[in-house]
């Protein structure tokens, strides 16, 4: 019986030590929505910026905060841009991660490509690349993760220049 004890709380004991090894890292949101806002004022709206798009990622893994399979920003743009990439970013300290996912539809809106990256929050930009770019008509920005925060992601569209 005493065997049995023994192994039952080496068992129990291992058990609480890999759940608090496994921790996830937590952001205080206070902060990453000051963050974001900073973030927001310094961006430029100029020549390149096709729109941008901040998200607070509720940090429930892949389902979204009203219980559907989906949740992001769709971006539908006047005119038809040329998208050719994404640039993200969120708040916390390198340990966390986003998963941002951006969809880009055709400019007639029959097509859709999707396109996804695992980024590393450091409150550095983190490049997307969007295809070759084509023209599109709307894109649909989501983000995933498993630790609560702010992600804000930017859409560039390939500038031409005319002569």
């Amino acid at each position: 019986m005493r065997r049995l004890t023994s192994i039952v709380l080496a068992g129990a004991a291992a058990v609480l030590l890999s759940a608090c090894a496994t921790t996830t890292p937590s952001v205080d949101l206070d902060v990453a929505r000051d963050w974001v806002e900073e973030v927001v004022e310094a961006q430029s709206d100029g020549p390149g910026a096709a729109g941008h798009a901040v998200l607070q990622v509720d940090g429930e893994g892949d389902e979204a905060p009203d219980g559907s399979e989906e949740d992001g920003i769709r971006l539908d743009f006047a005119a038809s841009a040329n998208v050719v990439r994404a640039d993200a970013r969120c708040y916390g300290d390198g340990t966390n991660v986003v998963e941002v996912g951006v969809t880009v539809y055709s400019e007639n809106g029959a097509e859709a490509y999707s396109y996804g990256q695992t980024v590393a929050c450091d409150k550095e930009a983190h490049t997307i690349q969007l295809g070759e770019g084509m023209l599109s008509s709307a894109v649909l920005i989501e983000a995933t993760a498993d630790t609560a925060t702010y992600a804000h992601v930017t859409i560039i569209e390939e500038l031409v220049v005319e002569r």
